[in-house]
């Protein structure tokens, strides 16, 4: 049995942004005689800002904040949760960032606690979608996210960072990862062949660590995807599982 996984921000939306009208009837059509789960960065409020409830109900269940938290429907609790407290050094350096970094627009929202998580955007979460756009922009030439990551890294050895969506990066315990996701479901779906289909697919993503996860596995196909569309036209071709990504 093929049980597909999706990331959301990217993949199955525009970033930050509902998914179209189009991607919505062409998901809730192909879903119908398919089963799935959601694996998003994201907490569960702004995932649900994003999908329609059909399709959020439709999945086997939700996981949230990298993994971090999962939801099924009819349950409006988490079956888990975990918790993550940052350290005063590192809160101390992402300040220090924040008010060295060259791009100059701050609009709030810098440093956003998550269940097991923590998110830290320059632009800041409050910032519009033409901000973020401009963001990205500068991101593409700076590189600063993967800069930050990669010196972050060097400095704080018991946690993971990673380039997540367009303005931020996700910080997190070692292993509290997207990792989570695959695993849970490996454990529980046993007889599953799993399919990630996401837009960070590559190192320093954080899809990233799905990929080392089917390798721990020994199973499981990735499609690493630019946009919506790119999805859509995947899922359009029903054998998956012959993909060069698979393992």
């Amino acid at each position: 049995m093929n049980l597909y996984v999706f990331d959301v921000d990217g993949t199955l939306t525009p970033h930050r942004l509902p998914a179209t009208p189009e991607f919505v009837d062409f998901f809730l059509e192909w879903s119908s005689d398919r089963q799935f789960y959601l694996s998003t960065g994201s907490d569960f409020e702004k995932t649900k800002e994003q999908l329609p409830e059909e399709i959020i109900n439709s999945a086997k269940g939700t996981f949230c904040c990298m993994g971090n938290e999962l939801y099924v429907p009819g349950n409006p609790e988490p079956v888990y949760s975990h918790e993550f407290v940052p350290t005063p050094d590192l809160v101390a350096v992402l300040r220090k960032h924040l008010k060295e970094s060259p791009f100059p627009l701050r609009t709030g929202n810098h440093i956003e606690r998550r269940p097991g998580m923590i998110n830290f955007s320059v632009v800041g979460r409050n910032a519009t979608t033409e901000q973020r756009e401009i963001y990205f922009e500068h991101d593409k030439i700076a590189q600063e996210r993967k800069n930050l990551v990669n010196f972050l890294s060097g400095i704080f050895s018991d946690f993971d960072f990673v380039v997540g969506g367009r303005i931020s990066i996700d910080i997190y315990p070692q292993g509290r990862d997207k990792s989570q996701s695959i695993r849970w479901i490996a454990e529980n779906e046993p007889d599953a062949s799993i399919i990630y289909i996401g837009d960070r697919l590559f190192p320093g993503g954080n899809d990233y660590a799905v990929v080392g996860e089917f390798e721990r596995l020994g199973a499981g196909n990735y499609h690493n995807v630019d946009n919506w569309r790119e999805t859509m036209e995947i899922l359009k071709d029903s054998d998956l599982v012959k993909n060069k990504d698979a393992l």
